[in-house]
């Protein structure tokens, strides 16, 4: 016997709900099913096969778990696509790298070094920079 309302179980022999007041159901209470919603936090976007690659092992070593979002099938290595390029993605395609946001801190804090954007900080610095000039 248990309450429908509050779920909470009596013995066999009482009929309401001592709290609810509402009549008492047969059987055992279900177990309230637990929703949880995880927030998830882009922590890398790139279209560079390697960094790709290298952000999938760096989180799984740390044992940080991962979606990645994207057409990863445009980033097997060796592979030519119709711009034959080898590992580069045609324009305007990426992925990205998203994980739970209680470990956003620790993600962006290995995949740093990965991180290579023309528009972001550091732009127009560092090698690519260095050989442009």
């Amino acid at each position: 016997m248990y309450c429908p309302r509050c779920l909470t179980e009596y013995r066999d022999g009482l009929h309401e709900c001592a709290s609810c007041h509402v009549p008492l159901a047969a059987g055992a209470a279900p177990k309230p099913s637990v929703e949880r919603t995880i927030e998830l936090v882009a922590v890398l976007e790139t279209g560079d096969a390697l960094a790709v690659r290298l952000a999938k092992a760096a989180l799984e070593d740390a044992g940080i778990r991962y979606i990645v979002t994207g057409d990863e099938s445009l980033y097997i290595a060796g592979a030519r696509g119709a711009s034959g390029a080898g590992e580069t993605p045609p324009a305007g395609r990426h992925c990205v790298i998203r994980v739970a946001s209680e470990s956003t801190a620790e993600a962006r804090r290995l995949l740093a070094p990965l991180q290579r954007s023309e528009t972001g900080p550091g732009a127009g610095s560092g090698p690519e920079a260095e050989r442009a000039e």
